[in-house]
């Protein structure tokens, strides 16, 4: 198929800002500062922290959604008042109202029914408010997932991750069959396997493997954020089942979803998780409270701001994740499951490459540096064998590599974790634009 210009920019703006998303929030963990207490400094390890500031930089969609509502208003407005204005001065008015103000009379016309008809009007209200309201649920689901994510991270791998994030495709098989009761064909499953296969390989390489740095975690350290990242699969594959069932039939814009989706958990963040981290006991530095919380957002502020790396890496995370929602608007409906299955594969690999970059020619690769990620000479081979083994059991999943021995039928619609059932504007859904931004 053709790809046009702009899916062709949106997909380097993903790939670009996509790594630069993962990259500066691995750095933001493995930075220390001062905050407010007089302890010494200590690592930035907010995951609530980077949270907020992923839907901050989300809600800005929402300011760019009501800006195209009204320049498109305003354009629809005046070309109406431009046609009338020629129908009034214009001899051959009826010809002209026929051709050049019949969108805007059927405008006038619909509204003026719609304003006889209370119940319709407000069916259509409450069907547009939906579209607002009813987000709030897949923010929540986000904003648990991307929370445990980001703990996760603190101890392992950013590549790690990124490769550990394939088992979303398990946890999306099970729950469309179990919960959706859909049916998944034997390449499917197959697939799936595979894709559970290559996700060992990634943990063990980490769990076993000493990477060599000085912010190599212990063992069972390294199996906790292994688990944490697959867990947090689990709630953004529960988070597509959640959408389909609650948002079937919400439309709403591509810019609107996203936007509403970082207005959503901004204020859940705010109001409900971070006074929760502030009562629940644990290792962050205590003042002004009696008593040491599970994040202190005082201390949060207070060392991005002590620290302008971290306030630097802050603010680049932000503009991030605000140009990567931007471009994953540019190309949601021309991406395939080829253009997934090889954009994921390479985007996986820039992080990694970055990551090592960082290591040896950024920072030097000093045996005591705790920025990037150091090759190891034997178990980052492993990892590499199961992030190809990631990528062949994606592509198998997608039909796109058939193996001998496995029937292939054709003729059904083959669920997959990105079909969605919801309704959107210009063909477009909540959970393929989401899938598309992580």
């Amino acid at each position: 198929m053709a790809f046009p210009k702009s899916a062709m920019l949106g997909v380097a703006g993903m790939l670009t800002f996509g790594t630069g998303t993962m990259i500066s929030a691995k750095l933001m963990l493995d930075m220390s500062a001062k905050g407010l207490s007089s302890a010494p400094p200590h690592k930035f390890e907010k995951p609530i922290f980077q949270s907020i500031i992923m839907f901050w930089g989300m809600a800005v969609c929402i300011v760019l959604h009501f800006m195209v509502m009204g320049f498109k208003y305003g354009m629809k407005t005046f070309k109406a008042q431009r046609a009338a204005s020629r129908a009034e001065s214009s001899s051959d008015a009826g010809n002209l109202l026929a051709e050049d103000v019949e969108t805007p009379k059927d405008d006038v016309e619909s509204l003026v029914e719609s304003e006889a008809e209370p119940m319709s009007l407000q069916a259509k209200i409450w069907d547009e408010a939906r579209g607002y309201i009813y987000i709030a649920v897949p923010a929540t689901f986000d904003l648990l997932a991307t929370t445990l994510m980001t703990f996760g991270l603190i101890f392992i791998d950013v590549s790690v991750m990124q490769m550990l994030r394939g088992s979303m495709v398990i946890f999306s098989a099970l729950l469309s069959v179990t919960v959706l009761r859909k049916h998944l064909r034997l390449y499917q499953w197959t697939g799936v396997a595979t894709v559970a296969l290559a996700c060992a390989m990634v943990g063990v390489s980490c769990i076993m493997g000493a990477r060599g740095s000085s912010n190599s975690r212990p063992a069972a350290q390294q199996a906790l954020g292994c688990l944490c990242v697959v867990g947090s699969q689990f709630i953004q594959a529960s988070q597509i089942v959640a959408e389909e069932i609650l948002l079937h039939g919400v439309k709403a814009a591509p810019l609107q979803v996203v936007g509403m989706e970082g207005v959503w958990g901004s204020l859940i963040t705010m109001f409900v998780v971070y006074p929760i981290a502030m009562l629940v006991p644990g290792s962050d530095p205590a003042f002004p409270l009696p008593y040491k919380p599970m994040e202190n957002v005082f201390d949060d502020f207070a060392m991005m701001f002590n620290n302008k790396l971290i306030f630097t890496f802050s603010c680049i995370y932000f503009i991030c994740i605000l140009v990567l929602n931007y471009s994953g608007m540019l190309v949601t409906s021309a991406l395939t499951a080829v253009h997934r299955t090889i954009f994921e594969a390479v985007r996986t690999l820039a992080i990694w490459i970055t990551d090592l970059f960082i290591y040896y020619l950024v920072i030097s690769g000093g045996r005591h540096t705790v920025y990037g990620e150091r090759f190891d000479l034997t178990w980052s081979f492993l990892q590499a064998a199961g992030f190809a083994t990631l990528v062949f059991g994606m592509a198998i999943y997608n039909d796109l590599i058939r193996l001998p021995g496995i029937v292939f039928k054709y003729g059904d619609e083959v669920p997959a974790p990105e079909a969605k059932d919801v309704e959107m504007a210009e063909s477009e859904t909540l959970s393929d634009i989401q899938e598309d931004l992580v």
